[in-house]
């Protein structure tokens, strides 16, 4: 195994900079950590090369590059503070985007929140969405926090970025947005091809997309404003999955 014992070391340095979106668009490549994503990743994509601290004691991917770093140099590597001791690279891949895939779409549009970009990829892939479209506005899907939270589900769809320009010239999928006002979703017939569009955390969807857009309300107390938008995008999502599976009958 090749070694890394100092601090400036070459590759430990681009490890540093993979944690920024300026050194991921550099190097087009991103950082996964822990043993229980990589795991899960295994079967569907193998890393670049693995990076384990020194004391590391877990069992590594076969077949792949590994490299050690002295443990006191870890944590410069390492995007968590508390650290489990083991990284993998991957290639960044940038698809375009040719056709829209027939059944349920989703857009996000400006979602800021790693937390939520992740959890709605998660969700998306449970309840059998056909591809992510995401506006150029969006937090980086390759974000540490976003790939911890979506574990092997970055890999399990169709990712691709599109802008609200390209979203609106499409004319096979219906449009459908989540919204404080619209058609309730319990009684809301979904087209088969539609693409739930998905706003940002404060403002909502943006402007120039609201007046092209069906909308559907989740129906709840009345002492509540508003969900979270991965809560909201997820009880849609499910929505279309039940109803769909119906119809299949």
């Amino acid at each position: 195994m090749n070694r890394i014992s100092s601090k400036s070391n070459p590759t430990l340095k681009k490890l540093k900079t993979l944690a920024t979106n300026k050194g991921r668009k550099k190097y087009h490549q991103f950082i996964v950590e822990g043993p229980q994503v990589l795991e899960e990743l295994s079967p569907i994509k193998k890393p670049l090369e693995i990076y384990i601290k020194e004391s590391y004691q877990g069992d590594l991917v076969q077949g792949v590059k590994t490299t050690v770093i002295q443990d006191d140099l870890f944590g410069q590597a390492a995007p968590t503070v508390a650290s489990q001791g083991i990284l993998a690279l991957y290639e960044i891949e940038r698809k375009k985007l040719e056709e829209v895939p027939k059944g349920l779409v989703l857009y996000l549009d400006g979602i800021a929140d790693p937390g939520n970009l992740g959890g709605l990829i998660r969700s998306a892939v449970s309840f059998k969405v056909s591809a992510i479209l995401l506006s150029e506005d969006c937090v980086d899907i390759y974000n540490p926090k976003v790939v911890r939270s979506t574990m092997s589900a970055l890999f399990k769809k169709p990712i691709y970025q599109v802008s609200h320009k390209d979203l609106l010239a499409l004319s096979s999928h219906q449009l459908v947005a989540a919204d404080l006002e619209g058609d309730k979703l319990e009684s809301y017939q979904w087209d088969e091809n539609s693409i739930l569009v998905l706003g940002n955390e404060a403002h909502g969807v943006s402007p120039d997309l609201k007046t092209s857009l069906k909308r559907v309300t989740i129906e709840m107390e009345k002492n509540m404003e508003s969900l979270n938008v991965n809560v909201a995008g997820s009880i849609c999502m499910y929505d279309y999955y039940v109803k769909n599976k119906r119809r299949q009958v």
